[in-house]
């Protein structure tokens, strides 16, 4: 259910490190992000969940204020790989620089709402 059945990259991506730590930042289209995340809820049986569960109506109301053109704006969200995503460089010279090869998904941890809107849009109603 997590794993994708072809790696996904993304290119263009600046590598650092936060708290000790490995984060990354850079982009994707919103039709990749539907591909690549879903939603751990904090109400798992296993007790390993992190966010509150999904609000359709909110995901419905950032759908219909995405629908309004180039003035929407989708602000930044924020996924944790687990391990699943391979970051290689370009080159030597700038090894903080390169692609990420995403091999499973990635969980939401803020923006469970943004891209529910997006689902909706794109038709992909879930978020688990």
């Amino acid at each position: 259910m997590f794993e994708l059945p072809n790696p996904i990259v993304i290119e263009n991506v600046i590598q650092c490190k936060m708290r000790g730590k490995v984060a990354y930042q850079s982009h994707f289209p919103a039709s990749i992000g539907t591909q690549l995340t879903f939603v751990k809820p904090y109400d798992l049986p296993s007790g390993k969940g992190y966010q509150r569960p999904v609000d359709g109506k909110r995901c419905e109301d950032f759908a219909q204020y995405l629908s309004k053109g180039e003035d929407a704006l989708f602000t930044p969200i924020l996924l944790n790989a687990a391990s699943n995503w391979d970051f290689v460089s370009y080159d030597k010279q700038r090894p903080s620089y390169g692609r990420l090869i995403c091999k499973g998904k990635a969980s939401l941890m803020d923006g469970q709402h943004r891209m529910g809107g997006l689902r909706s849009i794109f038709g992909k109603h879930t978020l688990i």
